[in-house]
């Protein structure tokens, strides 16, 4: 005899089977719409922040950065310093 019995005959019957999946379904579309409703109260949230802050003041003026950073008056030398460094050490890693 066959030890597994169909699942219609686990519940009892057919109807207690489509009444827990009715159930388990109105569940799973009440989660999606919770979270559906947070993340659409988030998002207005996020833009409402955004729109006070660009009203309360202007982005602040970011000034230029040189294009090469540390390249300045006395740079040159820091580059040519990590360069020498940077060639010691693949000269030294290479050796055995």
């Amino acid at each position: 005899m066959c030890r597994f019995r169909p699942l219609a005959v686990r519940f009892g019957e057919v109807g207690r089977l489509t009444e827990v999946l009715g159930e388990g379904v109105r569940l799973m579309l009440a989660g999606m719409g919770v979270v559906f409703v947070l993340l659409t109260l988030l998002v207005l949230a996020v833009k409402g922040m955004s729109r006070l802050a660009l009203a309360v003041g202007p982005p602040a003026a970011v000034p230029d950065a040189p294009a090469v950073p540390g390249v300045g008056p006395g740079g040159t030398e820091l580059i040519a310093a990590i360069s020498a460094a940077v060639t010691a050490y693949r000269r030294d890693a290479r050796q055995p």
